[in-house]
């Protein structure tokens, strides 16, 4: 059996680490942090691979798969995210613009390698239920990152909450079926829904 940690001590000490079969959910409110946090955590299992090879699926449903890759170098290389993803090089330190590129293809061979590949970013931008369940059936990941649940697209006259509902349950088993540790972040609102 495998672990990986949070990253944080404070966070394996509380809930403990992450283990094949879980659904962990990170909440917080809007623009504190969830997806950063997310994309810093998979950071943090890049040692881990070496050790035991894990098949991470992402979904970062925000961002397409291409400024998930800028997203993800420049966290990697420590240089600042807002002017990378404006393409502002000129603002950034020498050389920032050939290392988080040279980063980018690197991440894009990893995900390109297919059956092979530990690492890969969806596409769906906004999946269906019957999406999600479609990729993780066909990738078998070990790790699955789905970074905010409330992006999930309700399918024919599904409401918006009963998509999110169905989600919820359909990722709990899908973690138990393949003894996968699935991540998902979830934003708490600032007032109540009613």
């Amino acid at each position: 059996p495998w672990e990986v940690s949070w990253g944080l001590r404070d966070i394996d000490e509380a809930i403990g680490t992450g283990v094949g079969g879980r659904l962990v959910v990170v909440g917080a409110r809007p623009s504190n942090g969830k997806t950063t946090w997310l994309f810093s955590w998979l950071n943090s299992l890049m040692p881990t691979m070496y050790d035991a090879p894990l098949r991470i699926l992402c979904f970062w449903t925000e961002r397409s798969r291409e400024l998930s890759y800028l997203t993800w170098a420049a966290m990697r290389a420590g240089i600042g995210l807002d002017a990378v993803v404006k393409g502002q090089w000129g603002h950034l330190p020498e050389g920032a613009e050939a290392t988080i590129l040279a980063d980018v293809r690197r991440l894009e061979y990893l995900d390109d390698l297919d059956s092979l590949a530990w690492i890969r970013f969806a596409e769906l931008e906004r999946p269906t239920v019957a999406a999600l369940v479609e990729a993780i059936e066909t990738r078998k990941p070990n790790v699955l990152i789905f970074d905010y649940l409330q992006r999930i697209k309700a399918d024919g006259r599904q409401s918006k909450f009963d998509a999110i509902g169905e989600a919820a349950t359909v990722l709990q088993q899908l973690a138990v079926k393949h003894k996968a540790l699935v991540v998902v972040g979830s934003q708490l609102k600032r007032r109540g829904d009613g």
